[in-house]
């Protein structure tokens, strides 16, 4: 794929904003200031009290504002959501597009926990679950199964995408992670810092896979 044909993609990205602090949505701006692969569509979401239904109407938001403007595929980003050192812009393009071509529905960055994974290349795992996620691609295909499917309690928005589709596929090494602002306004207070810790451990988890695969896939 050539440089110029790059610079001519585009992801409409829906920041779902749930804190109405100045922290987060300073952190969430900085994040894509540099790269302009992503427009930027901040879904404000204040008046809900319980968070996984305010992040799923938000989910829901955003798929109807997609469908408005004959979008194929979205980004649902979180504003805790933060990039790491692997992400780059052409590798990443390359992988939404190898993810389509595979029959995804959903494209991650990165996730809290899992239950199991498949190896289907060494950057790209299909797994069966997901339960956090700060950044997640979603293809047309399960717009509509998105907007007819409500809130279930017990269940976090990122679970309820898990549950709608068998054809997901994460991203490994992760592009994305849970921020830590060094604070908590949430209830229980250590819970922001149990969400960062399953990153890791998800992330631990999945370099077994890929070291399996790249000895024993990869060289045949």
């Amino acid at each position: 794929m050539e440089e110029n044909t790059l610079d001519e993609i585009v992801f409409p990205t829906y920041v779902i904003n749930l804190k109405a602090q100045k922290d987060f949505f300073t952190h969430i701006k900085k994040e894509f200031n540099d790269k302009k692969e992503f427009e930027l569509h901040i879904i404000d979401n204040y008046n809900q009290q319980f968070e996984p239904l305010a992040i799923w109407l938000s989910i829901k938001k955003s798929i109807k504002l997609a469908i408005d403007k004959e979008q194929d595929i979205i980004i649902i980003c979180k504003e805790d959501h933060c990039f790491t050192e692997s992400y780059d812009k052409e590798i990443f393009i390359k992988d939404i597009l190898s993810a389509y071509k595979e029959g995804a529905n959903i494209l991650l960055g990165g996730i809290g926990n899992f239950n199991n994974a498949v190896p289907i290349t060494n950057r790209r795992y299909w797994i069966d679950t997901f339960y956090d996620s700060q950044f997640i691609v979603i293809y047309k295909p399960l717009f509509s199964s998105i907007l007819q499917e409500p809130f279930r309690d017990h269940y976090t928005a990122e679970s309820l995408l898990s549950e709608l589709t068998s054809n997901k596929i994460l991203l490994y090494p992760f592009i994305s992670v849970k921020y830590n602002y060094g604070f908590s306004d949430a209830k229980p207070n250590n819970r922001k810092k149990t969400n960062i810790l399953q990153f890791k451990n998800a992330e631990e988890r999945l370099a077994i896979y890929k070291k399996v695969y790249e000895k024993y896939i990869e060289k045949t």
